[in-house]
């Protein structure tokens, strides 16, 4: 039922913005330019309402990629124990959608010192997303908005041959 109205909203979104692209070209003379001009800011409008949420996929995918999810030094992390330390949890600045990260340290069962720090993300959707409320919990409409770093923290788990504990 959901995909349907997907479809209908879609459908009339597409009328509107066919309507609003042809009513900002309509002084224009006809010809070539007039059909880019339309073509162009149909795309423009089509877009807009999920813009946000295309721009927050880019900063979202950057930080997923990057290096920093897990940080640790190789020497001090061989054969160790770990169980969780610290969780925190907090918001990236400076983001077009809101970006969460949470960050687990893991310390050594002995020393309680920090060996190994963990980052996850998470992401809300943008205002369209936010406005409309579905799915549950607002997720980005145009991407996945989960970035979890449990497979590599097991490739690295294997390659240095060190336990975790789980509390």
């Amino acid at each position: 039922m959901s995909g349907i109205i997907l479809i209908i909203i879609l459908a009339i979104w597409f009328y509107v913005v066919l309507k609003l692209s042809g009513f900002c070209v309509s002084k224009m003379k006809l010809g070539t330019k007039r059909s880019f001009s339309r073509f162009f800011l149909g795309i423009i409008f089509f877009l807009a309402p999920v813009a946000d949420d295309i721009a927050g996929g880019f900063q979202f995918r950057a930080l997923c990629r990057s290096d920093g999810i897990l940080i640790f030094d190789e020497g001090s992390l061989r054969g160790m124990t770990l169980v969780s330390g610290a969780r925190k949890r907090r918001e990236i600045d400076n983001t077009v959608i809101p970006i969460h990260e949470h960050i687990t340290d893991w310390v050594d069962i002995k020393t309680k010192e920090t060996l190994l720090v963990q980052k996850d993300y998470s992401v809300n959707g943008g205002w369209l997303s936010r406005v409309i409320g579905f799915p549950e919990g607002s997720p980005p409409l145009t991407f996945n908005g989960q970035c979890r770093s449990h497979k590599k923290l097991r490739q690295v788990q294997e390659k240095l041959n060190f336990k975790i504990i789980y509390r």
